[in-house]
Parts: C-alpha cells; structure tokens; sequence
C-alpha cells in the first residue's frame, strides 16, 4: 500500500508558457491590491479612532488590562485624557481585585 502526503503543496501542471505568464501576473496583480487596500485602509481606520464617541471608547478600555489603559492613553491626547477617567480606573479596581462592585470604596 503506498502512502499519500496530503499535506505536501501540489504544483500545478500548466499546458503551456502562456497559462504560466497569466497565473503569475494575477497573483502580483492580487499582492498589488491587497498592498493598496491595506494602505488605505490603515489611514482610514487611524481617523476613524478618533471620531468614536468617548463612552464608546470608554467601553473598549473598561476590556483592557490596567497595563494596556496605560499604554493605550500613551497614544495620544484624547485617549490619554479617557485613560485618566475615575470611573474607568473604578471599573478596573473592581475586576483586578474581584471586589463586587455593590461593596463600594470608601474616600
């Protein structure tokens, strides 16, 4: 009984030159557009950061470890001004320590 690796990447078998030239061009033509849209999008996506309503950031940080608040209100003014919010850093508090949150902390 012999033994098939399915595993291995089959080459294609091309007929001639002509369906080779047609697949390689594809494929560059497909890693130019995937480089172009990834550039355009990267610049998009670094304005839309900055137009999302404060509680809603305010909720992406609430799922962040203390360390990532850190780091992320490092990025810039307005996150940095979000990373500083009391009620934030409460939320924290309570998850870090596993305190339930109907305790309170007293000033």
């Amino acid at each position: 009984m012999d033994v098939v690796d399915d595993t291995a990447p089959s080459s294609p078998n091309f007929d001639n030159d002509d369906e080779k030239i047609h697949l390689s061009s594809r494929n560059s033509s497909a890693r130019s557009s995937r480089s172009s849209l990834a550039s355009s999008t990267s610049s998009f996506g670094d304005e839309t950061w900055y137009y999302l309503p404060e509680p809603i950031l305010l909720k992406i940080f609430e799922l962040l470890t203390v360390r990532d608040v850190v780091t992320a209100g490092e990025v810039c003014k307005h996150w940095n001004r979000i990373s500083k919010d009391e009620l934030l850093w409460k939320e924290l508090f309570y998850r870090t320590y596993k305190i339930d949150p109907s305790v309170g902390i007293m000033p």
